[in-house]
């Protein structure tokens, strides 16, 4: 029988995992990763293993998405956990969630638009002349064109998101995105999530 297909993982999913390991671990984690899409079982519940040996089985619950987008979602039974090598090393051998499926699952919001347009749909709408004088109508002076330097200051969070993505991709750069490891590759996926959440522009 052919083993499952991993569920996608939300990068900072993979990312906190592979920070909470230790330096020694760290060092095991491409290894560790190597042949875990070999074993993955789907149990009864629907939920997803990977065994490691006796002592340590990896289950991953993906939410209502398909893919692992809470720390929560991805246990494992040794003593170690969740700062464990197997936790890390499943969650590193799944597939990067996209953005839309991270956020498939959040809440709309209702745009002030919409919400306008709802409060005063229920108005009747005024018909026939209007009693009184006729409002007097001045032209308005043209908005002063924007400056073409004129750039909007970055935010702290902003600032230190760019930071710590420059110096993830400078350490990818340093190491050869490809003989990296899995480790600057989770330090680079962390930094360019933090961007997207902190409104900069999405680094792929």
């Amino acid at each position: 029988m052919s083993p499952e297909p991993l569920p996608p993982v939300a990068p900072d999913v993979l990312a906190e995992a592979v920070e909470q390991l230790s330096a020694r671990l760290r060092k095991k984690l491409d290894a560790a990763i190597e042949g875990c899409a070999e074993h993955v079982v789907r149990a009864a519940d629907g939920s997803l293993d990977v065994r490691f040996g006796e002592d340590a089985l990896v289950t991953l619950r993906p939410g209502p998405s398909g893919a692992v987008t809470e720390a929560g979602q991805a246990v494992c039974t040794c003593l170690l956990a969740p700062r464990c090598l197997h936790r890390a090393a499943v969650l590193g051998a799944a597939p990067i969630a996209d953005a839309a499926t991270e956020t498939e699952a959040m809440p709309e919001t209702v745009t002030e638009t919409e919400a306008t347009s709802e409060t005063t749909a229920g108005l009747p709408e005024p018909t026939g002349p209007v009693d009184g004088p006729a409002p007097v109508t001045t032209e308005a002076a043209p908005a002063p064109a924007p400056s073409v330097d004129t750039a909007t200051p970055l935010t702290p969070a902003q600032v230190r998101a760019a930071t710590a993505l420059w110096e993830a991709a400078a350490e990818a750069l340093s190491a050869g995105v490809t003989a990296g490891g899995a480790v600057v590759q989770a330090e680079l996926l962390r930094a360019a999530h933090t961007a997207r959440l902190a409104g900069l522009p999405r680094a792929e």
